[in-house]
């Protein structure tokens, strides 16, 4: 009975002080609102000033439609400050795609304006290295052997259409000396649409959903999914000045400020080489010890560091394969490389030249689950 009236006691007390303190912070949140209010009155938001500016005819539609677009999307940066505004705080922050008072304006607009609109949203959503430009090379391959010193290096170099191409340049190096640098002459681009551009499914098809839905206003849904791509098709002659192993690296920059690479190795090989690459694969066991693997071999680690691949006394390249995926490339006087491995069966391969001998060893490695 005393342990009922004690725990009511205390119920209503807790009440109590509960009320205390709501009526408390509610008097405090009044006195913060009525302190807002009395900062913000008498000044304006962006859409206040924009609206005003367009009304005594300071800017038109298409420069009020830009600004409102601006501030709709929280891109006060891009506003000229008379427009800037002040921030309610608690003003919505739902965003519609598109916004409505574009669709309305939308077919109004001059066309650069609505590039500008494109420009603005594409550069603002772009993630820093969606905005670089994107190199492949498609010849030579990598870990190719060529014959001659005169080596044709094609490729292709994409950017965002909102940022130009500013350089591209190729760099030559052989293993132990410097790089020359030969800058790449550019065609005139060819164009890849944003529908071409996607890079998943679930967004292009939002984005055609959106294209569909606003038909009658063409180039809108454009302002929510990604910029086309330019497309810079090159094929550039390099002359090596001896054999060996060169490194071909191709680097492209744009008007993001960004930069974007590729790199393949290739083997110019000796003449004559009549004795063939000798494949042993070792690993670090212990710690220390460099062991031989052989097929079928157990080992106890998901992680091993490989390495003294190829004996040879001329230059070999070659690569290294694990579970039929390239994992790396090697050539004489490979160090090593740490490789990752799976529970159960494992299959390594390594395939090595030095331009007139192949040299290929196949095997199977087993890791005991613990």
């Amino acid at each position: 009975m005393l342990n009922t009236k004690l725990i009511i006691r205390k119920l209503l007390w807790l009440f109590c002080l509960g009320n205390v303190l709501f009526f408390v912070s509610n008097a405090n949140y009044a006195n913060e609102t009525q302190q807002n209010e009395s900062k913000l009155k008498g000044k304006k938001t962006a859409w206040e000033l924009i609206t005003e500016a367009q009304i005594s005819r300071k800017i038109d539609e298409d420069m009020a439609t830009l600004y409102r677009f601006y501030y709709y999307y929280g891109y006060r940066d891009l506003l000229p400050k008379e427009f800037v505004g002040i921030v309610i705080p608690w003003e919505s922050d739902i965003i519609f795609e598109p916004a409505p008072f574009l669709a309305e304006v939308w077919n109004n607009l001059r066309p650069e304006t609505k590039q500008e609109i494109k420009r603005a949203r594409w550069d603002k959503s772009l993630y820093h290295e969606k905005k670089n430009p994107t190199v492949k090379i498609t010849q030579p391959q990598d870990i190719e052997v060529v014959y001659s010193p005169e080596v044709v290096v094609k490729g292709q170099i994409k950017t965002p259409e909102i940022y130009e191409l500013t350089s591209a340049w190729i760099e030559v190096s052989a293993k132990g000396s410097g790089g020359k640098r030969q800058e790449i002459h550019l065609s005139q681009p060819n164009y890849i649409s944003a529908e071409d551009a996607f890079e998943d499914e679930r967004g292009k098809k939002y984005y055609l959903e959106t294209k569909k839905r606003y038909k009658d206003k063409p180039g809108l849904a454009e302002v929510f999914g990604p910029p086309g791509k330019k497309v810079y098709n090159f094929s550039e002659t390099l002359t090596l000045s001896s054999t060996g192993i060169w490194r071909i690296n191709i680097t492209a920059q744009n008007t993001s400020s960004g930069a974007g690479t590729e790199s393949v190795s290739i083997l110019y090989p000796e003449k004559e080489d009549k004795d063939p690459p000798i494949v042993n694969v070792r690993y670090f066991k212990n710690g220390s010890l460099s062991e031989e693997i052989y097929d079928g071999d157990w080992i106890d680690t998901l992680q091993v560091f490989v390495n003294r691949i190829i004996s040879d006394d001329k230059e070999t390249l070659g690569g290294l394969y694990i579970n039929d995926k390239l994992w790396c490339g090697i050539g004489k006087g490979h160090c090593g490389s740490m490789v990752n491995l799976n529970y159960g069966k494992n299959t390594l391969r390594v395939v090595v030249t030095d331009g007139h001998n192949v040299v290929k060893k196949n095997m199977r490695i087993y890791v005991k689950e613990k």
